[in-house]
């Protein structure tokens, strides 16, 4: 069975809310990105290596299908000489991909990593690919994706946990239907970032329960219209009398599992920007405990502070707060 195509840049391109939300994500890339040479692996249709080439980065764009590059060298063939000069397209599989020049200062993994059922082997040969000093940015579609090639659902806990131990987290971001995330080799989080596991672990439970029963609502409903589609062509066909009565009926369900599927896919929109909105959240909650903590600790260290921190135990002690 063929690979579905990923038509990036002709989403890139549409005067549409699934084209602005394309856009949101190449932007947000593109804008994190540092240094001169770029690797983008599982390039698609080519749209980020050319937006980076004509703000002077050099950029090297793989993808495994010849039809995906093919439209990417085609599109690049429009742009200035000097956009066209600092961008190379390969097919190729990047397990197999030995850069002919120095190592990567940016490596992008777009929407790649859930194509992976153990994305090990993926990260090791992204750490051979990268400078020192280099950094990784990885996109993920953000909790159950219905994609042929989709293999792996991510929520945000899942996707750091599943990064190597050595590379630091300096940004995420969780958007609709997206997580992005930039690593670097220090193995240094940013201190910034204080979202707690714990919290997270037990919000993303919340979250997938009612994501996976929307999408079986989704689902079953597909699977109705399908049938009753069939059923309604089939007396169509037929068209007797009694045929009739019951191609009405079939027409009045039709239109009823219709409204049911809307009804679910309208909760699974509402769940999507819940999720988003409570987990930027719960990023802001996480900041503010990391701040408290290390004021604690800052008065732990100091004589005036562990006498300060001594009162407001035995206060609370005699408040009879624990």
């Amino acid at each position: 069975m063929d690979k579905p195509l990923d038509r990036v840049t002709e989403a890139y391109f549409e005067a549409s809310e699934h084209g602005a939300r394309t856009r949101e994500r190449m932007h947000w890339i593109c804008q994190h990105v540092q240094g001169s040479r770029i690797l983008d692996i599982g390039c698609s249709q080519g749209i980020i290596p050319i937006l980076l080439a004509r703000e002077a980065k050099h950029v090297v764009g793989i993808d495994s299908e010849e039809e995906a590059i093919a439209f990417a060298n085609r599109t690049l063939e429009a742009e200035e000489l000097s956009t066209r000069q600092r961008v190379k397209f390969k097919v190729e599989s990047i397990l197999d991909f030995a850069s002919e020049e120095s190592q990567f200062d940016t490596v992008i993994l777009g929407h790649l990593l859930d194509q992976f059922l153990d994305p090990r082997s993926l990260l090791k040969k992204v750490d051979q690919l990268l400078n020192d000093g280099g950094r990784v940015i990885i996109t993920v579609p953000f909790g159950i994706d219905t994609q042929v090639e989709h293999k792996k659902d991510y929520y945000l806990l899942e996707l750091i946990k599943s990064l190597p131990e050595k590379y630091g987290i300096k940004d995420l971001r969780v958007q609709y239907k997206w997580i992005g995330v930039i690593i670097t080799r220090d193995g240094q989080v940013n201190s910034e970032m204080g979202i707690r596991e714990d919290w997270l672990k037990k919000l993303e439970e919340g979250f997938y329960r009612i994501e996976h029963e929307c999408f079986m609502m989704i689902e079953a409903q597909r699977d109705r219209i399908e049938q009753v589609e069939q059923r309604i062509k089939g007396l169509e066909e037929s068209a007797g009398g009694n045929e009739m009565m019951q191609l009405e009926e079939m027409k009045q369900r039709l239109v009823q599992y219709k409204a049911e599927k809307i009804k679910a896919e309208t909760e699974w929109m509402t769940t999507l920007n819940n999720e988003e909105q409570a987990l930027n959240e719960l990023e802001k909650l996480g900041k503010k405990y990391n701040q408290l903590k290390k004021r604690y600790e800052a008065l732990s260290q100091s004589r005036l502070g562990r006498v300060t921190l001594r009162y407001w135990k035995w206060k609370r002690r005699s408040s009879g707060r624990k």
